[in-house]
């Protein structure tokens, strides 16, 4: 029973509170509102994906709000000045690719700090988004939003455009975690990096193509964030990056105990964002759900620790 517990207590605990909500706040269970649920879990799951692929290998890359403002704003100078939305898109994914790059060989081969590196790389790209922008927000107009904007505020369907996107970053990365000899070895570079690279894992490789798939995701989420509210500006998304930390931390206390996982983080991202949603519902003040989201994240922590003593008893 105690296993149980531990293992799934995330999950049960997360269908109770839909349950509640379900019985007891009548628009939470509207079809406007389920949707709008679906909508606001694609930009923080792109961002909780991106978060979590250091974090398998012990690292933390805290420059994926910085990325996701600069792609967000490349994409959005790219479209005013006629380039096609393809190009303007793919160009914008590349930028995020090339940052994970960056970040990747200085902390895959370099030996650079993940914490202090990120955040030092994370300063220097946000100076660069003001640069471009002059502190000023970047706004489209409406013959860009009739094609662009379908990316970030269109259904198919019922289900959110954005949403399907994310879910085509987390299956693939999912998959790659999962069924791959390179993702086995993410898994051996988090539990012990020396006696990974002594098996003959090329753990430096591996680090910085974790880097690079959290600069991926990260500037997909800022392309996605630019598409639903037609305009660009810089900004440290800081609020995207503790609510990813939040699911990042909820997912590692489900199923596989203290490990940080595609499905887990997925789950913790619906709960943070359900758990929000009711209550704004209740019409909770805003400074309040800020509240609950540092202790969602501070009790995700204490259930990842309590559920690995429970097991190894």
């Amino acid at each position: 029973m105690k296993y149980i517990i531990a293992k799934y207590g995330t999950i049960i605990t997360f269908i109770v509170m839909v349950l509640f909500f379900m019985v007891f706040l009548p628009p939470f269970r509207s079809q406007m509102n389920l949707v709008n649920i679906l909508g606001q879990t694609a930009i923080l799951g792109l961002f909780s994906i991106a978060l979590t692929c250091p974090l398998k290998v012990g690292d933390i890359d805290f420059s994926i709000g910085a990325t996701a403002s600069l792609c967000g704003i490349a994409a959005a100078m790219l479209l005013l000045k006629g380039i096609d939305i393809h190009w303007a898109i793919g160009i914008s994914l590349a930028i995020g690719i090339v940052i994970g790059i960056f970040n990747g060989v200085l902390v895959g081969y370099l030996n650079f700090d993940s914490f202090i590196c990120t955040i030092g790389t994370s300063l220097l790209i946000f100076g660069i988004a003001m640069g471009l922008t002059r502190g000023q927000n970047i706004f489209l107009g409406s013959e860009i939003s009739d094609k662009f904007g379908l990316l970030g505020s269109s259904n198919v369907r019922g289900i959110p455009i954005r949403f399907l996107l994310m879910t085509l970053f987390a299956i693939p990365i999912w998959l790659f975690h999962a069924y791959t000899e390179t993702g086995r070895g993410i898994e051996a570079i988090a539990g012990n990096a020396t006696a990974a690279r002594l098996y003959g894992i090329n753990v430096n490789f591996i680090k910085m193509l974790s880097f690079v798939l959290s600069g991926l995701c990260a500037s997909a989420a800022g392309v996605v964030i630019t598409s639903s509210i037609m305009s660009a500006r810089a900004a440290d998304n800081l609020q995207y990056i503790l609510g990813a930390m939040a699911a990042c931390f909820i997912g590692a206390s489900t199923m596989r105990i203290r490990q940080f996982h595609i499905g887990g983080t997925i789950l913790g991202v619906f709960f943070t964002v359900v758990a929000t949603n009711g209550f704004i519902i209740l019409m909770v003040p805003s400074y309040v759900t800020k509240i609950v989201t540092g202790t969602i994240l501070l009790i995700a922590i204490l259930l990842s620790i309590v559920a690995t003593k429970f097991i190894e008893k």
